[in-house]
């Protein structure tokens, strides 16, 4: 996601992203259910607390002419 937001900056030539997730407040979400001291939080109501949900798909169509690669899934 972090990716998407500086390539529209920045400009590469491509994007390999790796276990991303559909919006900001979804990896956040993700990423608290990955952590026992962290699971309560998940009540909290991030989208929100955050001050923008960025969407992962808003942010590839800024990138029309940038190949990307999306690997995502289990072991």
């Amino acid at each position: 996601m972090v990716a998407v937001i500086a390539a529209n900056k920045w400009h590469p030539r491509g994007l390999v992203l790796e276990g991303t997730s559909s919006a900001l407040s979804d990896g956040i979400y993700s990423f608290m259910k990955s952590k026992w001291f962290l699971q309560p939080a998940i009540l909290l109501p991030v989208k929100e607390i955050i001050k923008k949900d960025y969407s992962l798909s808003e942010g590839l169509t800024k990138l029309p002419n940038t190949k990307i690669a999306i690997f995502q899934g289990g072991q």
